[in-house]
């Protein structure tokens, strides 16, 4: 495109300028449609073809890969035009999980940075990528010093991983601390990687599944509508899913699995959120060697009119019978750390079968506001409580009604003291309309 420049307006009047100005821009047309990668395709490497996009998009993009294997890293950049509309999607041409595996097994985290953090990198890295999705890929590394094996930084939003297997070998080693999603954002306002979608995926081994969660700073905003659905947690080496700080998060329909791990603090769900924040219909059965927690909540907080909302779980905690050490053996249900408002439990199914020291639901410390356990199914199949508070003016904070709680232990209760039965638990609780009935559970998948 080239210009020139005839006429200028000054003073109200138009102007003849003593030289002629030409001006010259080049516009670069962009891409839209599919890319094809493989041995046989325009493009060899999957780098490649995102490379190709670096112009920008003027439509829907597909990046078809070709099945096999493709040891390469990749780097996701921000592209400009990507929007709801015009999005971009990287799968497997044939749509099957497992036809294509994206893998990388050495992490070079060079000499000296102090800006590290900032510039780690997985197998898979968005790098400030909008509205682009990773469909029906296998990704892993065998390098358990990677970050991440995806890896999301510098504001990549409206990221979604569908359908895919990601994998690394399992890990309690802080050394070796591979997340197999992990994310990462700077220490400055609005630096998030908002709505990350992660579905329909099976996420096996590492150190953690995923961490969900933005900037560490408490002053800035937190990151916003985290997506965790119907995807598998298997093995993961000390937290399956990791939520931390992040605003409007929804952890929904899941199924963590975990008989392998040795680390002493495992948590299937260790959840920080606030907002609009579920926690709902996820399926939780951990067999591990030590310390577990099914869930961990650190804060847990909505609003007097949107309560955030713990429902419709299921979670089975099998455990050794023999406590190897006074405090490592423990096995927990569910954890409530204290400061909580607005929130409602409710309508789960929670067992625990170990021994005397493993609990089903511990309370840490007192509730800020409207905090509701109701309807659920609390038993300990261990010989160990239901119920494990630290001080008893803790449960003036809490509302409890039409709770079902079974041991099959000495004690229903301990709040520094063993509280035997149900009518001296309620006395001393406020619970009301509680039940004591054991409850024979078909199996460990339906309770």
């Amino acid at each position: 495109l080239i210009a020139s420049l005839t006429h200028i307006t000054a003073a109200n009047a138009q102007v003849a300028p003593q030289t002629a100005e030409m001006a010259a821009a080049t516009i670069a047309q962009g891409i839209s449609g599919t890319l094809n990668v493989g041995p046989n395709a325009t493009y060899k490497t999957i780098q490649a073809a995102v490379d190709a996009l670096k112009d920008g998009v003027d439509g829907p993009v597909t990046i078809s890969i070709e099945s096999g294997k493709y040891n390469q890293r990749v780097i996701i950049p921000h592209i400009p035009g990507l929007s709801p509309v015009n999005t971009l999607t990287i799968k497997a041409a044939s749509g099957k999980r497992g036809d294509v595996h994206i893998f990388h097994n050495k992490f070079d985290k060079g000499g000296y940075d102090p800006d590290q953090m900032a510039n780690d990198y997985g197998v898979v890295t968005f790098d400030g990528a909008d509205y682009t999705t990773l469909q029906a890929l296998e990704i892993s590394t065998e390098d358990l010093t990677y970050p991440g094996v995806i890896h999301l930084r510098n504001e990549s939003r409206h990221v979604t991983i569908d359908s895919c297997y990601v994998h690394a070998p399992k890990s309690s080693n802080i050394q070796q601390k591979v997340t197999l999603l992990n994310m990462y954002a700077k220490s400055k306002a609005n630096a998030n990687n908002d709505h990350l979608t992660l579905r329909r995926s099976l996420l096996e081994g590492g150190y953690m599944g995923v961490r969900l969660g933005g900037t560490g700073t408490v002053a800035l905003p937190k990151e916003v509508g985290g997506r965790i659905l119907n995807n598998v947690f298997r093995n993961q080496g000390t937290k399956a899913i990791y939520v931390a700080r992040e605003a409007d998060a929804h952890i929904e329909d899941n199924i963590v699995e975990n008989e392998t791990s040795t680390h002493n603090d495992f948590n299937a769900v260790d959840i920080d959120a606030t907002g609009d924040v579920r926690l709902a219909r996820n399926r939780i059965k951990l067999a591990t060697k030590g310390y577990c927690t099914a869930v961990y909540v650190r804060n847990m907080s909505g609003l007097p009119t949107l309560p955030a909302l713990m429902a419709n779980n299921v979670v089975m905690v099998s455990h050794g019978t023999t406590p190897t050490r006074r405090y490592a053996s423990k096995a927990l249900g569910i954890t409530l750390k204290g400061d909580l408002a607005n929130l409602l439990v409710a309508h789960n199914s929670l067992c625990v079968e170990g021994n005397e020291k493993d609990i089903t639901v511990s309370i840490l410390g007192k509730m800020a506001d409207n905090v509701r356990l109701l309807n659920n199914l609390f038993a300990n199949m261990g010989k160990g409580a239901v119920y494990q508070c630290a001080r008893q003016e803790n449960l003036a904070s809490l509302r409890l009604d039409h709770n079902n709680l079974y041991t099959n232990g000495t004690s229903l209760a301990d709040v520094r003291t063993p509280v035997a039965t149900l009518s001296a638990w309620m006395a001393l609780s406020g619970e009301r309309y509680a039940y004591n009935n054991k409850v024979e559970f078909a199996s460990d998948v339906l309770l």
